[in-house]
């Protein structure tokens, strides 16, 4: 049981904020009955026909979740595995699809370290203090999103500040040696709004290996876990057609766990009583400029993620890893008629390794999609459809090209919905796929291999029975 201490401070002085600040540079501002992860763009939630979850900050506190992990432990369609206690390896497996087969974006920027052997994303490391809201989209959608989104897209956005100037303090404690402390100072000033937080969460003490498999004599190690988190996010409007954003976020963590160790004469496996530590530092930052010409509604982006990783194992020694990326991308999106909205996108990003070799990958994608929506298409019956197409170019593997449809008939009589969704999925090989040989593990490089790809589908049948 964690117990807690809440201080707030309340406003200095009366500061204001005007509404097109709140949704400044392309950063979506949470909404109950809106989602942007399905479109890429705002869009109702009763609009979408791809099956999708969304939690946000009231929901997190209410069930007092600190990590990702716990957060989406009983998503619909989400399979999460983690490694050991607080701050382990922790993996999603959306509708049985593989854990790389996962798009994760925070505040609109990818997250997967590129230096990971399947490039798989690490949730176990990631402080749910700022997060202001998820969406967990299912299915197939590289049709907007690219590689890795065979099984679907964890859309994380963070916290923005607005209103008066407000400082806030959280500390908790409780067993197995269980710390918990963030701070954060949020707030606006006519067309400037920020928010700073910083976040410390300490487990040093999980007991993980049950006893009865320690060989006679052998001592317990419990897991260890340390981590602190600083973000901000800030947001200027520049006109009321041009505003300026930047979010922001640094992690260091520290994990000592408990791997297993073999017995080459009895071919027996126990627990090791020696801990590997596992040192993880992340940034990711991403700056936004949003401008409105005419109907034309665009968003430029530049990101830069980046993730060293030293694993110092007691029988293999240390083993370093880098990866970085950086993306720029626009997208613009138009009102062509009534109903009819057109969204256009491109970006071009580099991944690169550059411990212990040095490669680099560069992908260029083009992307448009059409939402359409036919209220009363015939008396008390709506209909909405989005159908994308997105073209990958790889340096390595070449072109990809990816779609996506998904229709939904709303009966407003007997509030039912009938949905479907059908598209395409790939997903690109890891640099260390493609270049990096671990000779120790009897892994081997492979420069020839080619994407994986997929097909899926849903349908679906919404009805109101109450209420």
């Amino acid at each position: 049981m964690l117990k807690s201490l809440f201080l707030s401070s309340a406003a200095l002085a009366a500061l204001t904020l005007s509404a097109s600040a709140q949704s400044q540079a392309g950063f979506f501002v949470p909404s109950e009955n809106v989602v942007v992860t399905a479109a890429r763009i705002a869009t109702p939630i009763n609009q979408v026909a791809s099956s999708i979850t969304v939690i946000d900050a009231a929901d997190i506190d209410a069930r007092q979740q600190r990590s990702l992990p716990d957060v989406l432990r009983d998503v619909p369609g989400l399979n999460l595995v983690q490694a050991g206690g607080e701050g382990g390896q922790a993996s999603i497996f959306m509708r049985g699809s593989n854990s790389n087969h996962t798009k994760v974006l925070v505040d609109g920027m990818e997250d997967s370290d590129p230096s990971k052997p399947n490039g798989a994303y690490d949730f176990g490391k990631f402080n749910s203090a700022d997060i202001a809201r998820i969406e967990v989209l299912r299915g197939p959608q590289s049709g907007l999103y690219g590689s890795d989104a065979i099984g679907g897209v964890v859309n994380i956005i963070t916290k923005s500040g607005n209103g008066p100037l407000a400082v806030s303090a959280t500390a908790e404690g409780g067993s197995f040696d269980t710390f918990n402390q963030s701070a954060t100072v949020s707030g606006s000033e006519d067309a400037f709004h920020y928010r700073a937080s910083l976040a410390h969460l300490h487990a040093g003490a999980t007991p993980v290996t049950p006893l009865d498999l320690l060989p006679p004599g052998q001592k317990r190690n419990d897991d260890f876990f340390d981590n602190v988190t600083a973000s901000t996010k800030l947001g200027y409007d520049l006109t009321g057609n041009l505003d300026l954003g930047f979010a922001g976020r640094y992690s260091n963590s520290l994990s000592k766990v408990t791997g297993d160790a073999f017995d080459p004469s009895t071919f027996a496996s126990f627990p090791s009583p020696l801990q590997t530590r596992i040192d993880t530092q992340s940034y990711n930052a991403r700056a936004t400029a949003h401008l409105v010409l005419g109907s034309i509604d665009q968003t430029i982006g530049f990101g830069y993620s980046s993730t060293v990783t030293s694993d110092i194992d007691p029988d293999n020694g240390s083993i370093p890893a880098s990866g970085d990326r950086i993306k720029l991308d626009w997208q613009g999106q138009i009102a062509i008629a009534d109903g009819q909205t057109l969204v256009l996108g491109a970006e071009t990003t580099r991944d690169a390794v550059h411990v212990p070799l040095s490669a680099g990958i560069t992908t260029n994608a083009g992307y448009g999609e059409l939402q359409s929506s036919f209220p009363g298409l015939i008396e008390g019956v709506d209909f909405h459809n989005s159908i994308s197409v997105r073209h990958d170019s790889n340096s390595r593997f070449g072109d990809r090209t990816t779609w996506h449809v998904a229709p939904v008939l709303a009966i407003r009589e007997t509030d039912t919905r009938l949905h479907a969704s059908y598209g395409a999925g790939f997903k690109a090989p890891s640099l260390v796929q493609l270049f990096e040989d671990f000779p120790a593990f009897f892994f081997f490089a492979n420069p020839n291999l080619k994407p994986e790809t997929s097909q899926g589908y849903d349908v679906g049948l919404d009805q109101t029975l109450f209420g």
